[in-house]
């Protein structure tokens, strides 16, 4: 880890460094990139356009789109995105035909057959002409060729997978729920059948009373041949499709999409990360396929919460630590007190958070946990150097402003915890924003 650098001030005589250049001017908007722009802008009407002229084709349709309801937004704001993201011809780059191929694996736990994306590449296009009648020619078949080879894409996915057997989604019954705060929730689930999904996964679900509404959620356990799925669940007491599944009794079940988000890139190298609330899941799936495959690279882990009562699972960081000799872990807390309110009823988490507070975890073998870091989460981890020879994944939910409106602190508590905002701190405090990666949901 390299050091923070340090350098002496010039001396009060030193004159006044000339007045910087003006900033360089934004790159031009391109052509695709205002046909994108146009599109947004009508992207309501497009959504039940979309909807609508396919359930004329195939009314079948309409019983897939009932557990998928997002999808013609998805769609829509993929083929947007896409527009924009194209180069003058209307081609993409890998990464962003990566990206794509992802989302066409996950919408298979729609049930969502692959010969669809043919009728929908021609309802797009039609959509297209007419609402960017005024477009240049040119303009106007660029962004067709986007649209056909985002649903060519998406339709070669789902069809590799399907050719290969992968089951487009598990159920799996609920076998455990641990209630850690107010705001936090752990539960596992036994699918009865093997699990197949890279570490760091955040993976589609879907509970008895969450019809409809697929929430995104981190594995915690890497995928296994026993079929047992744990999930970390950041939820607000309001209602939500998370505090719903957070809640969750013994013996549901929940249907759980096999694929979901790309998963971080993690190499056999040193290793910084950084997960706050809930993304200690990844963190720790991470970590624990790392120490199965036997592979021992330096680690720093990060864990970070409002509130010392949000931090958690100290046990199981306990167990990792004493398989990976070259694991630290350290725990940040923004907060140096619990409010009234973190300890909910039904919580049992005062044991596990007193270890982190206290240090107790600390003994003769595991001297690589301290007790909790108070403060800012970049500034506690910047305080430690610059990190520019580590890998660096930033992970956790992304900002909910309704934590600010329930009550839970103001907007910029709420903004502080972000992954986004955590990672351009990092990069203000010399990081190197090209050791980044940032995973949030």
């Amino acid at each position: 880890m390299g050091d923070v650098d340090t350098q002496a001030q010039p001396p009060a005589s030193t004159p006044p460094p000339s007045t910087p250049p003006s900033n360089p001017p934004a790159p031009a908007v391109t052509p695709l990139q205002e046909a994108a722009e146009l599109l947004r802008q009508e992207s309501g009407h497009l959504e039940p356009e979309l909807q609508l002229q396919l359930y004329a084709r195939h009314p079948n349709a309409q019983w897939l789109l009932r557990a998928g309801k997002a999808v013609p937004a998805e769609l829509v704001e993929l083929s947007i995105h896409a527009i924009a993201a194209a180069d003058a011809e209307g081609a993409l780059d890998a990464l962003a035909e990566a990206r794509i191929r992802d989302l066409g694996l996950a919408q298979r736990r729609f049930g969502f057959p692959s010969e669809l994306y043919q009728d929908i590449q021609e309802i797009m296009v039609s959509l297209l002409r007419t609402t960017g009648a005024d477009l240049p020619f040119p303009v106007e078949f660029a962004a067709e060729r986007t649209i056909a080879r985002v649903c060519v894409l998406l339709q070669e996915a789902a069809a590799k997978a399907d050719q290969e057997g992968l089951p487009p989604a598990l159920s799996g019954e609920v076998i455990s729920v641990r209630r850690v705060s107010r705001r936090l929730s752990v539960v596992q689930l036994a699918a009865g059948s093997a699990t197949f999904y890279q570490p760091g996964t955040v993976l589609p679900v879907m509970g008895p009373l969450t019809p409809g509404a697929w929430v995104p959620l981190p594995a915690a356990l890497p995928a296994n041949r026993s079929g047992v799925l744990e999930f970390h669940i950041f939820h607000e007491d309001t209602g939500s499709p998370e505090h719903l599944l957070a809640t969750a009794r013994l013996g549901e079940r929940w249907i759980v999409g096999s694929h979901g988000s790309t998963a971080p890139k993690v190499a056999d190298q040193e290793l910084l990360i950084i997960a706050t609330k809930s993304g200690a899941a990844v963190a720790r799936c991470v970590v624990t396929d790392l120490v199965s495959r036997q592979l021992n690279p330096r680690i720093h882990v990060f864990l970070a919460a409002r509130y010392p009562g949000e931090l958690y699972d100290a046990p199981a960081w306990h167990n990792l630590s004493s398989l990976a000799p070259r694991l630290r872990v350290s725990a940040v807390s923004v907060e140096d007190a619990d409010p009234w309110w973190v300890a909910g009823p039904g919580t049992n988490n005062s044991s596990t958070s007193s270890a982190w507070v206290h240090g107790s975890l600390r003994s003769s073998q595991h001297q690589e946990f301290s007790a909790v870091h108070y403060g800012a989460v970049a500034q506690v981890v910047s305080a430690f150097g610059t990190w520019s020879d580590r890998q660096v994944l930033v992970c956790g939910p992304r900002l909910n402003e309704s934590e600010a409106s329930a009550g839970y602190g103001t907007l910029a508590d709420a903004q502080a915890m972000e992954p986004t905002v955590i990672s351009r701190e990092l990069i203000e405090a010399g990081v190197p924003a090209e050791n980044i990666q940032v995973l949030g949901f």
